[in-house]
């Protein structure tokens, strides 16, 4: 009952705080409608590319993401720590955040405050976009270097 009067206080804080307009015949305003993530890093010709090589593959922006470049993910996906490994990586959801991330991360299984990815989340991704050397994307500079966690 108190969970649900706060959410009721809430809304009708957001209601006197933000005067909904009306668009279209429909309300805007105070969190109607979907959140919008703002672009990554990678969002360049070979994460478009890879896009379009697995449209409907919810791990290519999470793992891009991750990698923090395209020549540290390449290296990853071919002798680095996503070439046969068999452990689960387990990664803080800190790595998701909500402005890129608003709905969370939609790759891998989220435990707790983890986010587990296997090989048979980012497997393709690393099969498709990156599978050999002469593969090397030409934008492969980090634009906003981080890491995979282990």
């Amino acid at each position: 009952m108190k969970a649900g009067i706060a959410m009721l206080a809430s809304l009708a804080g957001c209601a006197l705080a933000v005067p909904a307009t009306s668009q279209g015949g429909q309300r805007v305003g105070c969190g109607h409608g979907p959140a919008e993530p703002e672009p990554i890093w990678a969002e360049k010709d070979s994460y478009r590319d890879c896009q379009k090589k697995l449209p409907n593959n919810t791990c290519v922006r999470a793992m891009y993401h991750l990698q923090g470049s395209n020549a540290r993910f390449q290296m990853n996906c071919q002798t680095g720590d996503l070439q046969n490994r068999t452990e689960p990586h387990a990664i803080s959801m800190n790595y998701f955040p909500k402005n890129l991330f608003p709905d969370g991360p939609k790759c891998g299984k989220v435990e707790g405050g983890l986010v587990i990815l296997t090989a048979d989340d980012y497997g393709d991704v690393c099969e498709k976009c990156f599978d050999s050397v002469a593969d090397k994307p030409a934008d492969s500079v980090a634009d906003k270097p981080t890491e995979l966690g282990a």
